[in-house]
């Protein structure tokens, strides 16, 4: 109780102590913040950048905040994933570096990985049994002094390792970020922010079809459940592409991209909660 009443008196000493900087009225300053409420926006506003950094700052928010959310998530789902029993869906990133944005300067660094660790907390609210590659795709690519486009063969590598040890594994989920600005890669459904989804189908993948079919039927409820958070299925082959992403390992084996570097973690957790739950409707559905 008594964190909670030292952070609003945090947040009013800084709101006027602003107000005395900006020269505005009270009245013009709360007219300043309406304009300006939203939170990308905020955070760019040299204005009232520094109030943000503050009041967005772990020390002053309490267990219950939605970033606490966030990294109990994280948390259960890493003390959770050498432990998982008969795992049904196999968690892994290509491309494990690949971040997202920070909404202040004392939130850690969160990558595709850390969205992953989410969405396995998230399956693991409807009784679906997941596991995360930890191992370190960038590692093995020094150790065997390889060229980045090879990270496909060190996932698959990966994901046949993890098969052999999980013979339950069915359902292979590359989770990625995209690479696109924020009008495009972000979407408000109701009250919340949510980074936009993009499947990528490799159709130099003899078995295609299978897959498309299963990102196919993902898209439709998804489209359905949560409209707007959908971009499209991007169907790739050709010269200076992979074309096939590992997507012949299996026929539910999908490529998502999650958003792109502007969107937040806190973004991530909305739409991963999303999918979750439109993944676990499909499960019921193809029983």
């Amino acid at each position: 109780m008594m964190k909670k009443f030292f952070y609003l008196v945090g947040i009013f000493v800084l709101f006027f102590l602003l107000v005395g900087q900006s020269g505005l009225s009270k009245e013009e300053f709360l007219s300043y913040l309406v304009q300006k409420s939203n939170p990308y926006l905020l955070k760019q506003d040299p204005l009232i950048k520094k109030t943000v950094s503050y009041i967005t700052n772990p020390l002053f928010l309490t267990r219950n905040s939605y970033q606490g959310v966030v990294e109990r998530s994280i948390k259960e789902a890493k003390e959770s994933n050498n432990l998982e029993k008969d795992p049904l869906v196999y968690l892994y990133s290509t491309h494990q570096t690949e971040a997202f944005a920070n909404t202040n300067l004392y939130e850690t660094n969160s990558t595709v990985v850390t969205a992953s660790y989410i969405l396995k907390s998230k399956l693991a609210s409807y009784n679906i049994p997941s596991l995360v590659e930890e191992s370190s795709v960038i590692d093995l690519l020094n150790i065997n002094g390889w060229p980045y486009y090879r990270t496909y063969e060190i996932s698959r590598m990966y994901m046949e390792g993890a098969k052999e040890k999980n013979p339950s594994l069915t359902y292979f989920i590359d989770v990625h970020r995209d690479s696109v600005s924020r009008d495009i890669s972000t979407v408000t459904i109701g009250d919340k922010s949510y980074a936009k989804i993009l499947f990528i189908v490799g159709l130099e993948n003899p078995g295609y079809q299978a897959n498309l079919e299963f990102a196919t039927k993902l898209k439709n409820l998804l489209d359905e459940k949560y409209p707007g958070i959908m971009r499209i299925i991007y169907e790739k082959q050709g010269e200076g592409v992979n074309g096939v992403y590992n997507q012949d390992f299996s026929p539910n084996t999908l490529l998502i991209e999650l958003g792109g570097q502007d969107n937040t973690i806190l973004e991530v957790y909305n739409t991963v909660s999303a999918f979750a739950d439109v993944f676990h409707t499909y499960l019921e559905m193809n029983k």
